[in-house]
């Protein structure tokens, strides 16, 4: 009898698994597209993998029954992996009888598929099986096909080798003892399971999986991680099934697919492999990817995108049905569209939860284990958030199957376990133009706003197109990615000025279009896309204010291109090695967000692109922007404000608000900055337009204190005391004092490690959005540094610590000076360096194709 093709679902994933009810939602939803298989292999639900030996409890096995019963109803066959090969000792008897013992557990709740993972452990023979076994191959075989034969042959048993895909075949695919011994000496009806070429494979031929057919004596069934995402916490995947012939079903067992660990954001992946099973094989010549067409010389782009029509070389003349990624994303963008409109309520603190998950670091692993995934490694720089204030941990002996009990007013959800000190699962919890800038992404965590517009498919396919696929992005991202490296690579163009005002009105629609995908009344669906959302527009607010600076003109007539190097968007080679497919995309980590954030002179501060997620309704985003002339009023306003709040903590260190002496104090202390400096002075608005922070700065301290001193304070002093010339209470003295103690905070030897000074000030109670002080100390480290600075201090009260760690919070530290009063904090902000000229590359060997060029990032090649 011939076996059905397997397609599915794999929930194998590291971080926080599903549950119990996405489970059955996914059920529902296989049959509906006509898959047929659901395998469970959580990598972070310990009893499946760390805690493998332990049972189920009583609890669990009754959500394990229910799920079972689930799937049978829908026609969707239930798989129970398990994956000991962390400690397992492959001779011991103890250890046999465990792993017996356990899947009896499960098998005597209806489960009738099995399988037995060896993944991402290491490939060498434990210590203590060396005296058996020869080789790990004939230990993991004899295990495994034991572990068949007690289950009394199920009609599904599955094997995940360790070496399961061709890169990580030793010494390679063809000479592998490893995969030539699993191959010959696996039982027959056992199935393999394989990524392919890669672990994460871009493209999966029929001629690589004859080779491995081969090796392995079966065609293997496809563990297929183009839509995974666990690797890198600032992705989420949400293209099209692509990169695998529509006639490689004949040659394959079936195709489980990996995806996002967001539950909601897979539609898009199960959509189009639904699709591409139920394409016409006949369509398609052997062996033609319809997306396997080499990368554009010019740009990396899309590969399906345009009015693609498959030409006679591609496709058979009575082609009916073949399978085009770009036309199944199209079918599956318009369904998921309605999707977003159908209401789903979402406790909050489950949201509250499910917000965290994109860049929270995994559990720690054994640093000498492969790690193909890489979940707990995020690079400086490569992540653009850290969202793990909220969600509960990993790691600590939790069951994804414990059972929710009813929550007081509310539909159970979730279920979030911990550990007790014997190792049992206890449940936590049971639920499952300028001012657009500042537009806010408030929302209510409940249901959606009724007033704000819809969320169109026009909004949908922009957020596909964002966050697409590992190695390629959508067409409309491509050309915004070529568009910010043309402005920032040709300031002073005669086009220059044009393209810059569509750039910026093009970024205040993105962000228009993720406001109107916040309050789609689908919370289930917001709530875990919602940080990829914010992220966005946290860079994107960022590069608006960047754009709006470089268009005042004050950019160094030396410093006109500072953002090119190897691996930079600017780079075509970066570019095609982006999406060859020939590196694994963790190389390459934070998509199109990190791509934004390359267009910024940020590279050796990487700490600047990271903020805490906030909660829904706290998710306002503040503008920051250049200041303007007619903000001076609303700045010198805060600044006595912030001096009140400090009087008020009892700070001696700015000087009390009494009559002339403070408004002179005010005129010498920030309006020095905003006469001398006022280009490289931004200021935070919040959602009514009020000024509530602001980030004064200057290129040159020891220039700046040289000016005020000799030009701008003698005619302050003269100016108020003509005024209170009949108040013989009147004094200069104390606001000079002031000044000469900012003037001569620095040591001596720090001067030339600090030179640019910063004056920031903000208003407690109205800077509720706590990532804009940052963004616009980050805009003005950016104007500075392509100014020619390498580093900033500014001169602080000792505040209470909430307010200290505000400006702990953007990166700065204390750098030597401190007394009772004042703390000197300051950072270093590195100089872009410069290619000489004539030259054929740079010091660290970036292209001559710029003036300037970023150490670390920019120029380290994949």
């Amino acid at each position: 009898m011939e076996k059905p093709f397997l397609s599915g679902v794999i929930e194998g994933f590291y971080g926080r698994p599903w549950t119990a009810e996405q489970r059955m939602k996914l059920f529902s939803r296989l049959k509906k597209l006509g898959l047929n298989m659901y395998l469970y292999a959580p990598k972070d639900d310990n009893k499946h993998r760390v805690l493998w030996r332990d049972l189920y409890n009583v609890e669990e096995t009754d959500v394990l029954s229910a799920l079972i019963d689930a799937s049978d109803r829908e026609g969707v066959e239930f798989v129970y992996a398990i994956s000991p090969g962390l400690d397992v000792v492959y001779s011991s008897t103890t250890d046999i009888n465990c792993l017996k013992r356990k899947l009896d557990q499960v098998q005597r709740h209806g489960c009738r598929s099995f399988a037995l993972l060896f993944d991402d452990i290491k490939n060498e023979l434990p210590d203590a099986d060396r005296d058996t076994y020869q080789s790990l191959a004939l230990a993991q075989v004899a295990l495994t096909n034991e572990i068949f034969q007690h289950l009394n042959q199920p009609r599904n048993f599955l094997f995940c080798p360790t070496e399961y895909c061709t890169s990580r075949a030793r010494p390679n695919l063809a000479d592998s003892a490893y995969l030539g011994s699993i191959g010959s000496k696996l039982l027959p009806p056992i199935d393999i399971m394989w990524t392919g070429p890669k672990v994460v494979s871009r493209k999966i031929s029929i001629q690589s999986i004859e080779d491995v057919t081969k090796i392995l004596q079966r065609p293997p069934l496809i563990w297929d991680n183009l839509h995974a995402n666990d690797y890198d916490y600032s992705r989420v995947f949400l293209g099209p099934f692509e990169g695998r012939s529509s006639e490689l079903r004949p040659y394959v067992r079936g195709i489980l697919t990996n995806p996002n660990r967001e539950f909601e954001a897979n539609f898009m992946a199960l959509h189009t492999l639904s699709q591409w099973t139920k394409c016409s094989i006949d369509c398609v010549k052997k062996d033609i990817i319809l997306t396997e067409s080499p990368l554009p010389t010019e740009v990396l782009q899309l590969e399906t995108d345009g009015d693609f029509v498959p030409d006679e070389d591609n496709l058979i003349h009575c082609c009916t049905q073949p399978y085009i990624p770009r036309q199944a994303l199209k079918i599956a963008i318009s369904e998921w569209h309605d999707e977003f409109l159908l209401r789903c309520d979402f406790p909050d603190d489950l949201l509250s939860a499910n917000l965290t998950a994109p860049l929270l670091s995994a559990p720690p692993i054994d640093p000498s284990l492969p790690k193909p995934m890489d979940p707990a490694v995020i690079p400086n720089g490569f992540s653009i958030a850290d969202f793990s204030s909220a969600l509960p941990k990993s790691g600590n002996g939790l069951s994804s199957l414990a059972p929710p009990p009813p929550p007081p007013g509310g539909e159970p959800m979730d279920c979030c376990v911990t550990t007790a000190s014997n190792g049992s699962s206890i449940l936590l919890s049971t639920q499952d133009d300028e001012a657009a800038v500042g537009e806010t992404m408030q929302v209510d965590s409940d249901a959606a706003s009724t007033t704000g517009p819809a969320a169109t498919l026009e909004d949908v396919t922009l957020l596909v197109d964002l966050f697409y696929l590992p190695f390629e992005y959508g067409r409309q991202t491509v050309d915004l990615l070529n568009e910010l490296d043309w402005i920032i690579s040709n300031i002073g163009h005669r086009e220059w000025t044009d393209r810059q005002g569509q750039m910026i009105e093009r970024l205040i629609a993105i962000c228009r279009s993720f406001d109107h995908i916040c309050d789609i009344p689908n919370r289930a669906i917001f709530a875990e896309i919602y940080p990829y959302l914010w992220a966005t527009k946290i860079v994107i607010s960022i590069l608006i204010c960047f754009l709006q600076w470089i268009g005042l003109g004050k950019v160094s007539t030396t410093c006109q291109c500072f953002v090119h190097g190897p691996a930079t968007w600017s780079s075509q080679e970066y570019q095609c090695r982006l999406g060859s497919g020939d590196y694994e995309p963790w190389l390459t980590k934070g998509g199109v967000i990190r791509e934004l954030q390359k267009m910024l002179p940020f590279e050796c501060n990487s700490d600047l692109h990271f903020y805490s997620c906030p909660p829904p309704s706290d998710s306002a985003i503040f503008a920051v922007r250049p200041y303007r002339a007619s903000d001076k009023d609303a700045v010198c306003s805060l600044f006595k404000h912030w001096c009140t709040v400090c009087n008020n903590n009892n700070v001696n260190t700015l000087m009390k608000a009494r009559g002339l002496e403070f408004e002179m104090y005010t005129e010498i202390m920030v309006e020095s900055f905003l006469h001398h400096s006022p280009e490289f002075c931004f200021v935070v608005e919040d959602t009514g337009g009020a000024v509530c922070a602001y980030v004064l700065s200057v290129v040159d301290a020891a220039a700046f204190y040289e000016k005020v001193k000799t030009q701008w304070l003698p005619e302050v002093i003269k100016k108020y005391e003509d005024i209170a010339e009949k108040d013989s209470n009147f004094s200069s003295e104390e606001a000079i004092q002031q000044f000469e103690a900012c003037k001569t905070c620095l040591l001596d030897n720090q001067a030339s490690l600090y030179p640019s000074l910063l004056r920031i000030e903000f208003n407690p109670e109205l800077l509720l959005d706590r990532s804009a002080l940052k963004r616009a100390v980050s805009c003005a480290i950016a104007a500075l540094k392509v100014n020619g600075s390498c580093g900033v201090y500014t001169r602080v009260p000792i505040l209470h610590p909430p307010f200290m760690e505000v400006y702990y919070g953007i990166g700065l530290c204390e750098i030597g000076f401190r007394n009772t009063e004042a703390a000197v904090l300051g950072r270093n902000i590195s100089v872009l360096h410069q290619i000489s000229s004539g030259s054929s590359t740079s010091s660290c060997g970036s292209p001559t194709a710029a003036k300037w060029c970023h150490m670390c990032y920019c120029c380290s090649v994949i």
